[in-house]
């Protein structure tokens, strides 16, 4: 279970959240799913949290492991 919404970061608009998330990543060496941008309509904002779906954590994971297939 994930942080719960109303105690994560409030962007006004998804070009601001997007930009946060892309800093995000170069930050955290580490991530077991990528960060998504995604429409908060409780709060009427966008929030920045890992990915919850199969294919988009699957195509992370192709992605981190494409050294596999080179060495």
């Amino acid at each position: 279970m994930g942080t719960p919404c109303d105690l994560k970061q409030k962007f006004d608009t998804k070009e601001e959240a997007n930009l946060e998330r892309i800093s995000y990543m170069k930050r955290v060496v580490l991530l077991l799913s990528p960060m998504v941008v995604y429409k908060c309509e409780e709060h009427k904002c966008y929030h920045i949290g890992h990915s919850k779906t199969t294919d988009q954590r699957r195509a992370f994971w192709q992605v981190m492991n494409w050294w596999r297939k080179h060495v």
